[in-house]
């Protein structure tokens, strides 16, 4: 069996498709554990998986499928807490109307959830390709068949694709096999099954290390007095007492393909945490350094980084 990765290319469209689909509300079907009531100094990142696609009815079980394991495996990382994605797609919902854009919509639907990254995925194909192999005037071609799906990883402090990837492991076959599913024989499972678990092994490794590279974020959410709500909870592993840094709200830049990117400023305020609930807690406003002699103005919306 050989395992190839494609290199990334950008597939706007489709990423926008997802993206609508986020819009219509589809439920995550895996029960993940959403919160750990421990206090701790791991810092733990939110991550949302949006629903699979397919795009063709008969793959739908194994974009379910894939789904499912590729949440399991991250889970087990221990050092992420998984969000469901009905919870993301109630909270674009409540996104003011007159932002139309699903992108944007899933950015400011994440951050009131204090989500680092939103992974999308398609599976796209289960096929037969041919592969010249040998050098030129000896080559075989030897027919493949393989399992190929995308993902794209939504960075939502920043509102970018953070990267995206295809996959497709695959698997030697003969040629009566490879004729057989030309002429509309469907694979056999015991020839998919291992493509199947390749994936997503692949897919698994791929969606950590991004993840685990992305920086943490956390945003406002309200502010009282000298007091910010801010979307770190118990379930970030922060204990009462620590600091984090608010930063200034930067510009908003249109790219070239139509997509908003957020910029932060400069860093505006410390907070220290005073009070943790499951998802959310309260932090003291106080001055990013000493020299500054006026209250900061910290307002909602604002990005939060760990010190």
């Amino acid at each position: 069996m050989t395992a190839r990765t494609n290199p990334s290319r950008p597939v706007l469209g489709a990423f926008l498709a997802c993206l609508l689909l986020l819009a219509a509300g589809c439920g995550l079907t895996t029960a993940f554990n959403n919160y750990m009531d421990s206090q701790d100094t791991g810092l733990r990142k939110r991550v949302c998986l949006a629903d699979f696609s397919s795009g063709i009815k008969e793959l739908d079980p194994k974009a379910k499928a894939w789904h499912e394991n590729l949440g399991k495996a991250l889970a087990a990382q221990g050092n992420l807490v998984l969000v469901p994605f009905d919870q993301l797609s109630a909270a674009m919902d409540k996104v003011p109307p007159e932002v139309r854009s699903p992108e944007e919509r899933a950015i400011l639907g994440g951050r009131a959830l204090g989500l680092t990254s939103v992974v999308l995925g398609q599976f796209t194909d289960v096929s037969v390709r041919r592969q010249l192999s040998g050098i030129y005037g000896f080559r075989d071609n030897d027919p493949f068949l393989g399992v190929e799906a995308e993902l794209r990883m939504l960075d939502v402090a920043s509102g970018t694709v953070a990267d995206q990837e295809t996959f497709r492991p695959e698997a030697k076959l003969n040629d009566v096999e490879a004729d057989a599913i030309r002429m509309g024989e469907k694979p056999k499972p015991a020839q998919v099954a291992p493509l199947l678990a390749e994936l997503d092994k692949m897919t698994s490794q791929w969606t950590a290390s991004r993840v685990n590279a992305q920086p943490w974020a956390a945003y406002v959410l309200e502010v009282k007095g000298d007091m910010a709500k801010i979307t770190v909870g118990r379930d970030t592993g922060l204990p009462v007492g620590s600091f984090v840094t608010a930063y200034s709200r930067g510009e908003k830049i249109r790219t070239g393909a139509g997509t908003l990117l957020y910029l932060t400023g400069p860093p505006l305020a410390k907070l220290r945490i005073s009070d943790l609930e499951p998802r959310v807690g309260w932090a003291k406003i106080l001055p990013y350094n000493t020299e500054n002699k006026e209250p900061p103005k910290v307002e909602p919306g604002l990005i939060i980084r760990a010190d």
